[in-house]
């Protein structure tokens, strides 16, 4: 099934000068659903009761991850009440979800039914991007999660957590159409390629890429975000939601090598949670195609 571009995508290609000219299925193909089953993490996204968007990473033991049906992959894991994404996982809605290892990138948007042990997702959207800006990096096991997780909240960024967002190498991005439609994607990029502004200010590069424009797309549209930065060597998540738009003007990108435009962000709230996925990660090998 070839899916059409929305308004947001089709305004963002026309501006960009390109235009995708790939294939988006609804269904999990064979090949990908041997590649999820052997997953030990998913990142998914989607939006919270107050209508900001949220992004947050689930982990489990190789199966955990399974494809039903054709077009219902099933997640055996939940994410932790503390989470502000525990409600909708709860309960239902849009969903945007993303697996991700340095030969793969693998997208699947739909909606979520709960389940006793995690939740099932019937998928509207599956595809594959391209593997450029991807850190490789191997997951390791740090024993059981921790049961009562140190949390922290605010609204903007702590030393430690600004600290932690200029040395990464790679996030995932959570946005959403108007209607609903949630997606979940991935930036990667030589450490730095964040940059802080302020505790409450963000902008980072877009590069060239598919040409699809999923994510400036629904931002065109909807400019709720949410950011996810995992802590690679301790398991912890940091989660940032905020509002994000395009800056086309050349100027901004000249700072930024590689940058074909810039986004910039808003950041309205901000948690942290501690040894949140029960994993570490392997060094980095940074992607040949970073800038």
């Amino acid at each position: 099934m070839n899916q059409p571009v929305h308004a947001g995508e089709q305004a963002v290609q026309e501006r960009a000068g390109r235009t995708f000219r790939g294939h988006i299925r609804d269904n999990v193909p064979e090949i990908a659903a041997t590649f999820l089953r052997g997953q030990t993490v998913i990142v998914i996204a989607g939006r919270s009761a107050d209508q900001r968007m949220w992004t947050t990473m689930l982990a489990g033991p190789p199966g955990f991850l399974d494809v039903t049906d054709p077009r219902t992959v099933y997640v055996h894991a939940l994410p932790r009440p503390s989470d502000p994404l525990a409600p909708l996982v709860a309960h239902s809605g849009e969903i945007g979800m993303i697996a991700v290892d340095h030969q793969h990138r693998m997208r699947m948007n739909g909606t979520l039914t709960p389940r006793p042990d995690g939740f099932a997702v019937h998928t509207e959207q599956v595809y594959a991007n391209c593997l450029k800006y991807i850190s490789e990096r191997r997951p390791l096991p740090n024993g059981a999660p921790d049961a009562d997780p140190h949390v922290t909240t605010g609204s903007r960024l702590r030393p430690s957590e600004i600290a932690q967002i200029r040395t990464a190498d790679m996030f995932f991005i959570g946005t959403s159409h108007p209607d609903g439609q949630a997606d979940a994607s991935h930036r990667g990029g030589n450490p730095g390629f964040v940059v802080v502004d302020a505790p409450d200010r963000l902008r980072w590069p877009d590069y060239v890429g598919n040409a699809m424009f999923m994510t400036l797309g629904n931002l065109a549209l909807n400019p709720h975000v949410g950011l996810l930065f995992p802590h690679w060597s301790t398991g912890g998540l940091l989660q940032v939601s905020g509002r994000a738009w395009v800056n086309w003007d050349p100027a901004a990108a000249v700072p930024l090598p590689g940058a074909q435009r810039v986004v910039e962000m808003i950041v309205d709230a901000v948690q942290y949670t501690g040894s949140a996925t029960g994993l570490h990660w392997t060094p980095p090998v940074l992607s040949p195609f970073n800038y």
